[in-house]
């Protein structure tokens, strides 16, 4: 019995002035992650151990590696970071 393996495709980066052309759709879901990222909501304000942090990090971030493979880009978090500023002052 052979085992058969598929390789992820390698993912090119998202130019940073593609940023600002996401769909609406990809733009809000990598909004929430990037909101439940920040530190205060990460740990739920210092109410989470350490551990639950990290759990709630991974989960978090292979949420973004999917949003990614959906998109067909990778999306770096301090570009977006940029994107999600300039679209909550605009």
């Amino acid at each position: 019995m052979q085992l058969e393996v598929q390789f992820e495709k390698k993912l090119k980066p998202l130019p940073k002035k593609d940023y600002a052309l996401l769909p609406p759709y990809f733009f809000e879901a990598f909004s929430r992650i990037y909101y439940m990222m920040q530190p205060e909501n990460l740990s739920c304000d210092g109410e989470l151990s350490r551990r639950q942090i990290a759990r709630r990090k991974a989960r978090l971030k292979e949420e973004w590696r999917l949003l990614e493979q959906q998109l067909g880009y990778k999306v770096s978090f301090n570009s977006f970071e940029d994107e999600f500023y300039r679209r909550l002052e605009g």
